[in-house]
């Protein structure tokens, strides 16, 4: 069945059926990453399971939290499909818990803006255990949490406990990161200042939107003043 379909598909994607075709309900779980997985669990409202229809062909489904309820995965929503990849890797594919290298494409796409705040929380903490992580992302909000994981690392221990956030049990540490921003031709080298990262491609848009909202607010205003 691979082989028929190989050739409509990247050689990643191939990779990832194949994977996929690969697991048994039996499979090996590894447990480094259990906490990972309890809150991609969370995020996914249940568990990812491994069964085989009727014709020996893999099948995932998701097996909803607090109830004896599962779906197959067609029928999940988009959020749901775009953890499930990450899930199954913390559960069965990565092998070790350090020097890991995890590659995630605009990894906010299809999620609520909390889901995205959650999500950045796992993969953040992921980074801090001495592995490497590769992310691209259209995400403002990403790149603020990501400034705030920056600028936290920056506190004294004092005024780290000072700031209550479940969203900050881990830092980043601004010589382990590189940022950078592609502007369709070239690839533009961001700086990490003391205070973090200024982008300024994204940042000029969102001063663009923030003026043209000032601007109708201010004719509403009018508006209403003259009636």
């Amino acid at each position: 069945i691979i082989e028929q379909y190989k050739p409509s598909y990247t050689l990643p994607m191939n990779e990832l059926i194949t994977k996929m075709m690969d697991l048994k309900q039996d499979s090996i779980v590894n447990k480094d990453f259990e906490k990972f997985l309890a809150m991609i669990e969370k995020l996914l409202g249940g568990k990812i399971g491994i069964k085989s229809n009727q014709i020996g062909q893999k099948e995932l489904n998701l097996n909803i939290s607090g109830s004896n309820s599962e779906l197959p995965m067609f029928l999940v929503s988009s959020n749901t499909n775009q953890l499930a990849t990450l899930y199954l890797y913390f559960k069965y594919w990565i092998k070790s818990k350090e020097k890991n290298f995890l590659i995630l494409d605009e990894p906010e796409e299809n999620l609520h803006p909390k889901n995205q705040y959650d999500l950045m929380s796992i993969l953040i903490e992921f980074a801090s255990q001495n592995n490497k992580l590769l992310l691209t992302t259209h995400s403002t909000l990403l790149t603020k949490i990501i400034n705030n994981y920056i600028n936290y690392a920056q506190l004294t221990d004092e005024n780290k406990a000072k700031i209550q956030s479940e969203h900050l049990s881990s830092s980043l540490n601004i010589k382990d990161i590189e940022i950078c921003f592609f502007d369709g031709e070239q690839v533009k080298h961001y700086t990490i200042e003391e205070y973090g990262v200024v982008f300024k491609d994204f940042l000029e848009i969102e001063n663009q939107i923030a003026s043209l909202s000032n601007e109708i607010n201010m004719k509403l205003y009018e508006q209403w003043q003259s009636n």
